[in-house]
């Protein structure tokens, strides 16, 4: 009798353990590649990012698992404050730079060109986040894991025009149309992986960026 009362409770027991397992992303018996922290490390001995007001540096971010990142940086704009977050981002430091350089020579230019205006912020959804890559529980990790990517659901105008992915990427005016896809086109020049609302069904709302290793050589990119 205390047998079979014992069973259905271990058995409750190994469900929950089992998805505590699955939440924390089952990725223990790997190593994070070497060529991460090597980056890393390389970006901060440069010394391109500066920390500031809006830039600061973080403690290393270590699991679970494999996720994490050796010097993290909590960021809350781009270009020094100019062009705002709408939630700060914890990202490694090559992707600070790489968010400038997008905005400055790429998003600033097309928002005057446009609409005669500035851009003011840009909307995140999503920066660090030890998860599988769309959210799965299995299979490859996110760069979110590693705090290698960001996701950027729209854009905030100085004269307050939003222009969001989800409901202007197809359903936007010409100009808030080309706007999307020119923002998509020109991260494509400075990120190695770019997936927006013509990649797949998991990125209808934004844009995915980050800056995946995708061979040895680190030259192939993915643009989608």
């Amino acid at each position: 009798m205390h047998w079979r009362r014992t069973v259905p409770l271990i058995a409750a027991t190994m469900v929950i353990v089992l998805l505590a397992g699955c939440a924390t992303g089952l990725y223990r018996s790997n190593q994070r590649a070497a060529w991460r922290t090597a980056a890393e490390r390389q970006c901060v001995a440069s010394g391109i990012v500066r920390p500031g007001a809006y830039v600061q540096r973080m403690p290393p971010i270590r699991g679970p698992g494999i996720c994490g990142a050796e010097y993290p940086y909590r960021v809350s704009a781009a270009l020094g404050g100019q062009v705002g977050f709408s939630q700060k981002a914890v990202l490694t430091c090559m992707m600070v730079p790489a968010i400038d350089t997008w905005v400055q020579k790429y998003l600033q230019p097309a928002a005057r060109s446009l609409f005669g205006t500035e851009l003011v912020q840009l909307q995140l959804y999503g920066s660090y986040y030890c998860r599988g890559r769309n959210g799965a529980t299995s299979g490859a990790l996110s760069e979110h894991g590693f705090a290698n990517a960001v996701d950027v659901g729209g854009f905030v105008f100085a004269d307050g025009r939003r222009i969001e992915v989800k409901q202007d990427w197809r359903g936007g005016s010409p100009d808030e149309q080309q706007f999307l896809r020119y923002a998509q086109r020109s991260a494509c020049l400075i990120f190695r992986t770019v997936i927006g609302p013509d990649g797949d069904s998991a990125h209808q709302d934004h844009l995915h960026l980050d800056l995946a290793r995708q061979d040895r050589a680190f030259r192939r990119h993915v643009c989608s």
